[in-house]
């Protein structure tokens, strides 16, 4: 039943940014930072992000985005709840940005007012 929905889902989940990795049947995600900088506070996020859903294994692209992988997709909500919490907790806003048709979480400050 799972690789059905895993199927049905998997446009979806590429356009939030998870992509699959058909040799393990796992997703990877990607989180688009704002010009490469992640403060410790953030890292230290993404990183217990990555032991809790993930195998712990985060990589960096030229592109200054950061991919979490090994995610399994029971776990794929609970991911993305885990770094919303955070970020919203932080003042920051969770923006869907499209790149390439895809949808990723980016962080922006909010502006005192």
């Amino acid at each position: 039943m799972i690789d059905l929905l895993i199927k049905e889902d998997e446009k979806d989940l590429k356009n939030m940014g998870f992509i699959i990795n058909e040799k393990t049947n796992t997703y990877t995600a990607n989180i688009i930072t704002v010009n490469g900088i992640l403060t410790a506070s953030q890292h230290q996020c993404i990183s217990k992000a990555a032991e809790l859903f993930g195998n712990g294994i985060i990589k960096l692209s030229t592109s200054f985005t950061i991919e979490v992988r090994g995610i399994p997709y029971e776990k794929i909500n609970d991911f993305r709840k885990y770094i919303e919490d955070y970020y919203k907790s932080q003042g920051f806003l969770i923006q869907f940005h499209s790149k390439d048709e895809r949808f990723c979480f980016c962080e922006q400050k909010q502006n005192a007012t």
